[in-house]
């Protein structure tokens, strides 16, 4: 009897040290293996050259690979999985393909099973909870880019350490026609629209039900997008579908305009089908079967071998649009956008950007015989025309002169005609060369957001925000008066006084009638002129292969 307690003590003993561990080695596994819903994960910690400290989580799935049947469909919640699921590295890129970057193509590095969530936390979050969460949205003008670029060392510095005490997460979501196709939604179809904005109302529910574990806020999340990002933001937030799931929202430097095409990229999906050999000259694109005869086509058409196909119709001059306009029961963004803009929830808003965002005016600009930079009137017309085209108006002749007159004559202008038509942002210009002025604007810019995840308001002791007056057009210019003392320029008013006046007061006032169109036809005959204006690249006019007329050759 003896003998049996002894050996039954000494196996407890075992087991209980086999689970205890001690110094750091037993520190650094409580940071780094966390519990969540569908699993074990293994981080890891992540010390900068500054010797700011994180942990990092990349790569945790937020949604079901998006593969076969799943394509074009809404994401589904992950599956669980045993064991301990390794996420130190970053994982694959969604499938992209663009002339528009001069990131080199990296099919290797690319996948359709893409939906993946990085988290960037620190032990002070872990410890205590309750930390301001990011959600980042990268840009890439709706067909490229990802998270990998992102710099690790950055977010930890700027937001994920002990002293910042942010949790920043950032994801891949579908992108290009695997994002935003649209063959005719006016049909009831197998096939979502705006799958890419789903994708980030998953993440956003991910968020909710899992970040407590690295220490977050279920409470306060705030949406953060950069550029393309910033207007997939936008409409996120506008849709009620994200009602409770965000409680506040930061747009660096995207144009946010609504999606008042109801018939958005159909002409641009319809024609990557027919490079695909997926439809034809016969196809009834009012005709539902003829309609999902296609989609299961596509559905069946290798990945890398379907962007490829995307690739072709943009050198063609053609672009995703961005997402559709699409309302009813099981659509993003379920209601009119005049109606939505109305009732959109009442969340504080933070709107940066830098002075030279958005330069495709940059076009339009030749230079003399004498070395001097000047506007090309030719090339002008050709962005008046552009913009002045996505609203249906009375006199569009006398409209498009008068955005001649306004930017003809100075360079800088015309250089950023394409944000003052597209969005309002404010006033920041990173140098090419980094310098102490630099690092100051970046320990002020990243307190700032700070300021703003905490309390919804960016101001501090050095910071004065005001609030944004539609009269005075006030915006806050993050540049110094003295680079030695640092004092900062501040609040001004009258951003962009006459180019905005134009363009939110004149072409309403003075050129008849004036309302958003709802067609993309129009938009569709003037793309390739000015995409190929914009990247100074010769376009084609869109070629029809063998299998456009040839109906025996489709992939059915």
């Amino acid at each position: 009897m003896n003998v049996f307690c002894k050996l039954h003590w000494s196996h407890i003993l075992v087991v209980f040290l086999s689970c205890f561990c001690y110094g750091d080695n037993c520190d650094e596994k409580y940071y780094t293996t966390r519990k969540i819903s569908n699993g074990f994960i293994n981080g890891r910690q992540s010390v900068t050259e500054k010797n700011d400290t994180g942990y990092v989580f990349l790569g945790i799935p937020y949604a079901k690979p998006p593969l076969g049947e799943l394509r074009y469909k809404r994401p589904q919640a992950p599956e669980n999985w045993n064991g301990t699921l390794e996420t130190k590295a970053l994982k694959k890129l969604c499938l992209w393909n663009s002339g528009l970057t001069t990131r080199k193509w990296d099919p290797e590095g690319m996948s359709e099973d893409c939906l993946y969530i990085n988290v960037y936390t620190n032990k002070w979050c872990m410890d205590n909870g309750k930390c301001p969460v990011i959600l980042y949205l990268h840009g890439g003008q709706y067909i490229f880019g990802g998270t990998d670029a992102l710099r690790e060392a950055s977010l930890i510095e700027n937001f994920s350490n002990d002293k910042k005490r942010v949790v920043f997460t950032a994801i891949n979501f579908r992108i290009g026609s695997l994002g935003y196709s649209s063959l005719n939604q006016r049909l009831d179809l197998s096939m979502d629209t705006n799958v890419a904005l789903f994708d980030v109302l998953e993440a956003l529910k991910w968020i909710q039900k899992e970040i407590d574990i690295f220490g977050g806020n279920p409470g306060n999340v705030a949406l953060m997008g950069h550029s393309a990002g910033a207007t997939a933001a936008a409409y996120v937030y506008t849709s009620p579908r994200s009602i409770g799931l965000l409680h506040k929202v930061i747009y660096l430097g995207g144009p946010i305009v609504y999606p008042y095409f109801k018939n958005a990229n159909e002409d641009y999906s319809r024609k990557i089908s027919i490079l695909a050999g997926c439809s034809n000259n016969r196809t009834n694109w009012n005709s539902k079967n003829d309609v999902e005869t296609v989609i299961s086509c596509l559905r069946n058409v290798d990945g890398i071998d379907l962007i490829k196909k995307q690739r072709e119709v943009d050198d063609y001059g053609y672009r995703i649009y961005g997402p559709v306009s699409d309302t009813g029961k099981y659509s993003f963004m379920v209601q009119e956008w005049k109606e939505l803009i109305k009732r959109r929830p009442r969340l504080p808003i933070l709107i940066g950007g830098t002075k030279y965002e958005l330069e495709d005016g940059g076009a339009a600009l030749k230079t003399t015989s004498n070395k001097s930079l000047v506007v090309d009137v030719d090339k002008l017309k050709i962005f008046c025309q552009t913009y002045l085209h996505l609203f249906t108006m009375k006199d569009y002749d006398k409209a498009i002169k008068t955005c001649i007159e306004i930017y003809k004559n100075d360079v800088n202008k015309t250089r950023s005609i394409g944000d003052d038509a597209l969005f309002f942002s404010s006033h920041y210009h990173l140098s090419r060369e980094v310098s102490d002025v630099d690092y100051k604007i970046q320990e002020i810019y990243t307190r700032m957001y700070i300021n703003f995840l905490r309390t919804g308001d960016p101001s501090d002791k050095d910071i004065r925000f005001v609030k944004y007056n539609e009269q005075k057009r006030n915006y806050f210019v993050f540049d110094f008066h003295d680079t030695k003392k640092f004092s900062l320029i501040g609040m001004k008013n009258g951003y962009h006084k006459d180019d905005i006046d134009f363009w939110v007061k004149d072409v309403y006032r003075n050129f008849g009638k004036v309302t958003p169109k709802e067609d993309e036809s129009d938009w569709i005959k003037l793309s390739p002129t000015y995409f190929g204006l914009v990247t100074g690249k010769n376009v084609s006019t869109f070629t029809y292969p063998d299998s456009y007329w040839n109906c025996s050759s489709l992939i059915w």
